[in-house]
């Protein structure tokens, strides 16, 4: 290869490119042919780069003006940062469009500007400078291109945009998926966590034992401090649970609940217990069983939830985060909404449901309203406020599309560029 007569730095990119270009080729095309051939691709590689290396030494020989290092110093480094700076780019290209034969001819161009980096004066410049040009053109077209990134993640989130609603309610933050702005599209507990009550439950239960035994019995009690009192009661208590021992019926009837619960409310409980008759079996749900034990605890009543022994709740609510909780979710139909509950029709055609219903769900008042192909479901513990409830489904609208790239996360497990790809989505 002959120096070119007046820009020996120019020859050189032209030359360090269309190498670049066919050390690129061949590498593809013989691998390929050994896949095909069933050989191996080791000694292809290694007959592919020593080609390379010639070449580039070659290069070196031929322009030599224009180079700054010795000959092999320049063409490992050529070659090496060249591949570098290949890789990268390559896979944007793929992001961009599906790469085909005719695509090999740019693969020199990484190999053009590193052999540009390292020549002297203006050259040198111009070819840093083509990186951050290349990253910002490369992060336009990612932009602009590619799939909407507001349908990636909803399908990976599970949500359909017909389906998702936002609301900001009073006095609440959203618990978990916030859309910016206090907005939330599920869960929502107050802002002021001291306004959350206390758990209040009380639970009685039957084992057979000696009063304060040191047993694994199944009853939180078991290895507190046990103090006597008249009429051989025997209270215990720790940091998280308090309650009394009692003997009935040649068993130990343990009566027992969280530290919100008054001692004299045990101890009045503990007076009072006694093996469950039917009217208590019914109240319960659970006719037939046996081995079961009630008290008459003051404020209190029998729960029908599963549970070892026998639970009771407060007449006036269980209390906890599940009583100031809020739930907006969509809804099957009002039927399946008022399933079991107590529904009034109201104007904007709402339907508020409140009163008793069955287990997990007995407390939850709440509203129902059509919105488009669905039914939009908001409910509220016993100690939320209805106007609050009514007000909350009445503004819940659809999440824009920043509101949904700002609250759901980019899909996970994707390539580099794909999740560049998001980010620049979310925030330009």
């Amino acid at each position: 290869m002959d120096d070119p007569p007046r820009y020996p730095g120019i020859g050189q990119l032209i030359l360090a490119g269309i190498a670049g270009s066919g050390l690129v080729a061949a590498t593809y095309y013989g691998l390929l042919l050994t896949l095909f051939a069933g050989g191996v691709a080791v000694p292809v590689l290694i007959v592919v780069l020593i080609a390379g290396w010639l070449a580039f030494r070659a290069i070196a020989a031929a322009t030599g003006s224009a180079v700054s290092l010795s000959g092999s110093v320049w063409a490992f480094s050529v070659m090496g940062a060249g591949t570098v700076l290949l890789a990268p780019g390559w896979v944007v290209l793929a992001a961009l469009v599906t790469p085909d034969h005719g695509h090999l001819l740019l693969a020199g161009a990484p190999y053009a500007v590193v052999a540009g980096m390292l020549q002297r004066g203006w050259t040198r410049v111009a070819a840093w400078l083509v990186l951050p040009v290349a990253f910002a053109g490369a992060s336009i077209a990612l932009r602009a291109t590619g799939p909407d990134e507001v349908d990636l993640r909803l399908t990976a989130a599970g949500e359909e945009r017909g389906s998702l609603f936002v609301v900001s309610v009073p006095g609440y933050l959203p618990a978990g998926d916030e859309y910016a702005n206090r907005l939330g599209s599920r869960a929502f507990m107050p802002e002021d966590h001291a306004t959350i009550p206390p758990l209040l439950h009380a639970n009685v239960a039957a084992f057979d034992r000696p009063l304060c035994r040191d047993v694994t019995s199944g009853t939180r009690l078991d290895y507190l401090p046990c103090e006597n009192e008249p009429g051989g009661l025997v209270y215990r208590h720790g940091a998280d649970t308090h309650g009394y021992e009692v003997r009935s019926h040649d068993l130990t009837v343990i009566v027992s609940a969280p530290p919100a619960v008054d001692r004299d409310v045990l101890r009045q409980g503990a007076r009072t217990v006694r093996p469950a008759v039917a009217a208590d079996l019914e109240a319960l749900h659970r006719t037939g069983e046996k081995g079961l034990f009630v008290a008459d605890l003051p404020g209190f009543r029998l729960d029908p939830v599963l549970a070892d022994g026998v639970q009771l709740k407060p007449l006036a609510g269980r209390g906890g985060p599940e009583s100031v909780l809020i739930m907006m979710q969509d809804a099957m139909s009002a039927e399946a909404f008022c399933a079991g509950m107590r529904c009034e029709n109201e104007p904007d055609g709402l339907v508020y449901r409140h009163g008793t219903g069955s287990g997990a769900v007995e407390e939850q008042s709440g509203y129902l309203m059509p919105r488009g192909e669905t039914n939009l479901q908001l409910t509220g513990g016993d100690a939320v406020d209805r106007a609050v409830l009514r007000t909350a489904v009445l503004a819940a609208r659809h999440p824009t599309d920043e509101e949904i790239l700002h609250a759901l996360p980019g899909t996970g497990g994707r390539d580099p560029v794909a999740r560049w790809r998001s980010w620049l989505k979310e925030h330009f």
